[in-house]
């Protein structure tokens, strides 16, 4: 595509269009990571049936290439990312982080502390992001390592922002 050209051999492309750029048409390829300010980003198409909110985490929907959803249909989902800068809105494309701090907000009946490993959670209420047991300690259900996808930082409560470490896979 036009918006993302090489910054040499073998290297990522160069971000053209900012981290908050958000549009039903997409400005470079599904899929394409970046980073920026020292944290990388995926490029995202949201498939799903609402918008994806600051906060929340995007699974990949494996409709079309690199399309994702906030919604899941059971509690094993391998989360991609975190919505950071803007709300990415349903059937639009937008910049997910994939490693590096993001807003956090705190599923239905749950409150996250610092330490606290994190997994995606089913729901169709704001925020879809819970604390795990069996690794690290939480009280929420266990999940095997591979589904831990970030880390608390700062405390949220259901339907308030914290903070989070992001490392999804």
């Amino acid at each position: 595509m036009a918006n993302a050209h090489p910054t040499g051999l073998g290297q990522a492309p160069m971000l053209l269009k900012g981290i908050s750029h958000v549009t039903a048409v997409p400005v470079v390829d599904p899929g394409t990571r970046v980073e920026y300010k020292g944290e990388q980003y995926c490029y995202i198409y949201n498939v799903g049936g609402t918008t994806a909110a600051i906060g929340e985490a995007m699974q990949l929907s494996f409709a079309t290439g690199y399309s994702a959803t906030r919604s899941m249909a059971t509690d094993a989902a391998f989360p991609l990312g975190v919505v950071k800068h803007v709300d990415i809105p349903t059937t639009e494309y937008g910049w997910i982080v994939t490693r590096g701090f993001a807003p956090v907000i705190a599923g239905l009946n749950t409150a996250l502390s610092p330490g606290e490993q994190l997994k995606m959670v089913i729901t169709t209420n704001t925020g879809n992001i819970s604390r795990i047991t069996g690794i690290a300690g939480g009280t929420g259900t266990t999940v095997t390592p591979e589904r831990v996808f970030g880390e608390c930082r700062q405390t949220a409560t259901t339907g308030a922002e914290g903070l989070m470490y992001v490392f999804a896979q």
